[in-house]
C-alpha cells in the first residue's frame, strides 16, 4: 500500500477514535450537569477518560494532540479532560466534607502520581514555548482530578453507620452558578457550632427554617468525615 495512503487511513482512524470519545465525554458532562444520577458509574467514567485520552495520544505516535489551537490539523483529544473538571465541582457542590484537612495526603498522592503519568515518557512538552506554564496546567489538571475522585470514592463507596445528631435550620439558599446547589446552615442540639451544608433540591425543599433535621456523620473510605442531612 502506498506510504501516503496508508498515512491519510492511520490519520482518518485517529480522527475517528478522537470524535468519538470526545463526543463520550462531552455526553458525560451533560450528565453530570443535568442528571447527577448513578453516581458510582459516574465516577468510574470519569476517572477513566482522561487515563484513556492519555493511552489514544501515546499509541498514536503523535497524531492525537492534547492542546487548544484551533487551527491545528491534527485530531484534538483536549475534551477526555472536561468530565473530570465538571466531576469535580459536582462533587463539590454535593457532598460536604467536614475536615478537608484529611484530604490532603490522597490528593496529594494522586496529583503526583497522574502528573507524572502525564509526563513521563513524553518530552515534547519540554520543546513547548512556556513549558513550565503546561507543566503547571497538567499539575492543576491533576489537583482538581484528584480532588473529585477522592471526595467521589470516599463518599459514594462508603458504607459505615453514621452518627447521628438533631439539628436545627437556621437559613437556606438555592446558589446557581453553572450548576444550582441548595444550601443550608444548621446548628447542632446542645453545641453553638453552626455547619453549612449542601443538600439535594427534595430534601432543600422539604425543609423550614427553624425546623429541625437529622445531620448524618459518616466515617468515609478514606477515614475523611463527611456529613449528610435529612428530614
Amino acid at each position: 500500500m502506498n506510504s501516503v495512503i496508508l498515512k491519510e487511513k492511520i490519520f482518518k482512524q485517529a480522527s475517528l477514535i478522537t470524535k468519538t470519545i470526545n463526543y463520550v465525554s462531552i455526553g458525560i458532562v451533560i450528565w453530570i450537569l443535568k442528571f447527577p444520577e448513578c453516581y458510582n458509574y459516574m465516577l468510574i467514567a470519569c476517572l477513566l477518560m482522561p487515563i484513556i485520552g492519555i493511552l489514544f495520544v501515546r499509541l498514536s505516535n503523535g497524531i492525537i494532540k492534547i492542546e487548544a489551537k484551533r487551527n491545528s490539523s491534527n485530531p484534538n483529544a483536549l475534551p477526555v479532560f472536561l468530565p473530570s473538571l465538571f466531576l469535580a465541582f459536582r462533587i463539590y457542590s454535593d457532598f460536604n466534607i467536614q475536615d478537608y484537612s484529611k484530604m490532603c495526603f490522597p490528593v496529594g498522592i494522586i496529583t503526583i502520581v497522574f502528573s507524572a503519568f502525564f509526563l513521563v515518557g513524553d518530552r515534547s512538552y519540554l520543546e513547548i514555548d512556556n513549558w513550565y506554564k503546561v507543566i503547571l496546567r497538567i499539575v492543576l489538571f491533576s489537583f482538581i482530578y484528584a480532588f473529585g475522585v477522592v471526595i467521589g470514592f470516599n463518599c459514594v463507596f462508603d458504607k459505615s453507620a453514621p452518627k447521628v445528631f438533631a439539628s436545627t435550620v437556621i437559613y437556606k439558599r438555592i446558589q446557581s452558578i453553572g450548576i444550582k446547589s441548595y444550601e443550608i446552615e444548621v446548628s447542632r442540639e446542645k453545641k453553638s457550632e453552626r455547619m453549612k451544608l449542601s443538600i439535594d433540591g427534595n430534601t432543600y425543599h422539604q425543609l423550614q427554617v427553624g425546623g429541625n433535621v437529622k445531620t448524618y456523620v459518616f466515617t468515609g473510605v478514606f477515614n475523611i468525615p463527611w456529613v449528610d442531612v435529612k428530614d
